[in-house]
């Protein structure tokens, strides 16, 4: 193999490791919170109509299965965790003390 060939395999290798880690993340969407936090029910509520009603947003899927959804209200956020059956567990609301 010339060392012209070597090159550019390295070039076309570092090319496609570059593509699979250039995704782009979701940016965490903004949605007015109080329809949000009416709409989800513990135990009732799944991801599927959190997605529909609200869109895709940021997200951290954990290795059992868990998974904690990001939406914001200004400098709100509210976080939403579901379980691995995919149906909320829990929602917290946070507000930076600078704006409370």
């Amino acid at each position: 193999m010339t060392r012209a060939t070597h090159c550019g395999y390295a070039v076309l290798c570092t090319l496609l490791l570059a593509a699979c880690g250039t995704q782009a993340p979701l940016e965490t969407r903004q949605v007015a919170q109080a329809p949000l936090l009416a709409a989800l029910v513990a135990g009732v509520t799944t991801k599927a109509q959190v997605l529909e009603r609200f869109g895709p947003t940021t997200r951290q899927v954990f290795g059992d299965g868990r998974e904690v959804w990001l939406y914001h209200d200004g400098p709100a956020e509210l976080v939403i965790l579901f379980g691995p059956d995919g149906v909320v567990t829990r929602t917290r609301r946070s507000v930076p003390a600078s704006f409370q």
